[in-house]
């Protein structure tokens, strides 16, 4: 481990040892390291990850967030790019310690909180730069909040030592809190249901290890000795005992009799209630059961079973995506590399790519509506990028846009004449409606009123549009594209009168343009010029 091993060996020898003020809620528990349920079973951490069900969606999380991509970015030219040459960016790129990498460090962090609540990694720090993160096993970490509300972490190590980290040297990411410090801890919290899955576990164990079923009454006549009984249950034990045994038929003489009984509803229930363990484990865990290999009492369809996995997507692992990022960029970048613009993000594009059919069907809207070049396509699904392929193409009728920005000029292959008409009789340029003229004012309006919404080009649109300027062709098709890109926006709260936060910025900005009134009207002409085009 080189210089890492040193710094820390050094600071172990060298720092004064503390004792904490106060044990964290919860110190008996942890100190004896397991918590009784009620079935009797001890439940700690090694035995609740022992229960295949808690292990999955321990994993579930873990896996989920480990194969994605955490980058450092940096803003430039009105963009961000990866931070390539912050000590950082390697940390999460290759290596995030001696002996892990990066995708190791996450699923080990994601564990440990998806787990106990508590992930903490202790902060090598190498001439002013985070040179290592190093994870600690949560059951050596104990966490205290001091009089003066600072947080101190207790690390035991080997030899009964411990070293005492202030919140500023170490990555602590927690699970929901109760008091702002320690995450809550699942197995803590859910001991009964992980107790009940232990003990339904023990008891089927038990049933099969034994193999014979305290089914049926063995009976002898007479009055037999002891002796006797013992070699009759011997006999029966070592014939028809073990797993290995079962089923086997009972061979008995006249002596011995052999009376069945009813099947009891504790067995009769016992895989039921195993079922409904998983159950309630995917429900401590925030975890869809089908994702633990359990789809109830109903086989799911190709469709909903792809609408389960986007809402696992969605409901399970974005929460986990945004605390991770969250933390992230709070705990590892200083105040100045924060206000220079410098974030972490974990691209999800993976998690949510569809078949080949879906894809295909993005990429060509995305290039058609020309938010998105076909090199960036072809560089998004994996390909290198191919020359001559930078530029946006015009929305309708495929031309490339020449220069950047919204405003820029539009070189189309349709050659529309001066004298084209279009529905109501005018010629080209065409004028804006007067419902469009209204929704432009309103949208001025509501600019000059809430200092917000639209653009500079917005604001333009909407003054030519409630002038009655009769607008040009490239316009016209820069209102399709606007419309086309913004449709989204319809879905935000506020957008609609009576909605909190009405209007939104998104409504400014759309009825800037015209409202929906604009967009009927730039679609109608926009359609006539491509049909004229062909």
């Amino acid at each position: 481990m080189g210089d890492a091993v040193l710094s820390w060996v050094e600071r172990l020898l060298g720092r004064d040892e503390k004792k904490a003020v106060e044990f964290a809620e919860g110190w008996l528990d942890a100190a004896f390291g397991y918590s009784q349920s009620w079935t009797g079973e001890p439940v700690t951490v090694s035995t609740a990850l022992q229960v295949p069900a808690f292990y999955r969606a321990v994993m579930v999380i873990a896996d989920g967030i480990a194969q994605l991509p955490i980058v450092l970015m940096r803003p430039v030219d009105g963009g961000m790019e990866p931070a390539t040459d912050h000590p950082l960016f390697d940390l999460f790129a290759r290596k995030t310690n001696a002996w892990q990498d990066s995708s190791e460090w996450v699923r080990t962090t994601m564990m440990h909180k998806a787990s106990t609540g508590c992930a903490v990694s202790w902060r090598n720090v190498v001439n002013g730069q985070i040179r290592e993160l190093i994870p600690i096993k949560p059951d050596n970490v104990q966490i205290v909040v001091r009089q003066d509300l600072e947080l101190e972490y207790t690390i035991s190590l080997e030899n009964n030592r411990t070293l005492t980290l202030s919140r500023s040297e170490v990555f602590h990411l927690r699970s929901p809190s109760w008091d702002s410090a320690r995450g809550l801890d699942p197995v803590l919290l859910g001991r009964q249901a992980l107790g009940l899955a232990q003990a339904s576990e023990r008891s089927q164990a038990a049933l099969h290890k034994n193999g014979v079923r305290t089914t049926g009454l063995f009976t002898l006549d007479g009055n037999p000795s002891q002796e006797q009984r013992d070699r009759v249950r011997e006999a029966i034990a070592s014939m028809y005992g073990s797993a290995s045994n079962a089923g086997k038929p009972v061979l008995a003489s006249g002596a011995l009799k052999f009376t069945p009984t009813q099947m009891t509803g504790v067995d009769a229930q016992h895989l039921e209630t195993r079922k409904h363990q998983i159950e309630e484990i995917a429900r401590l865990m925030g975890v869809f059961s089908i994702m633990l290999g359990h789809a109830g009492n109903n086989s799911p369809t190709f469709a909903s079973a792809e609408a389960f996995f986007a809402a696992h997507v969605r409901y399970t692992l974005q929460p986990e995506i945004k605390a991770m990022t969250a933390a992230l960029n709070a705990q590892l970048l200083t105040d100045d590399e924060w206000r220079a613009g410098l974030r972490f993000t974990i691209d999800t594009s993976e998690l949510l790519r569809g078949s080949l059919a879906d894809r295909a069907q993005y990429y060509d809207r995305a290039i058609r509506g020309g938010w998105m070049t076909r090199n960036e396509a072809r560089e998004d699904d994996g390909w290198n990028p191919l020359d001559g392929l930078d530029k946006p193409l015009f929305p309708l009728n495929m031309g490339e846009v020449v220069g950047q920005g919204s405003d820029a000029d539009v070189a189309s292959p349709v050659d529309v004449e001066d004298d084209i008409e279009d529905d109501n009789g005018a010629k080209n340029p065409w004028k804006p409606t007067d419902e469009m003229a209204a929704n432009a004012r309103r949208a001025l309006a509501w600019r000059d009123e809430f200092g917000r919404g639209g653009t500079a080009v917005g604001i333009a649109r909407a003054r030519d549009i409630s002038n009655g300027r009769r607008l040009p062709r490239d316009t016209i098709m820069r209102m399709v594209s606007f419309f086309a890109r913004h449709e989204v926006d319809k879905e935000a709260e506020g957008f609609r009168q009576g909605e909190p936060g009405f209007p939104s910025n998104g409504r400014i900005a759309w009825d800037l343009w015209g409202g929906d009134a604009g967009r009927a009207w730039a679609n109608r002409i926009a359609d006539r010029i491509e049909e004229l085009g062909e």
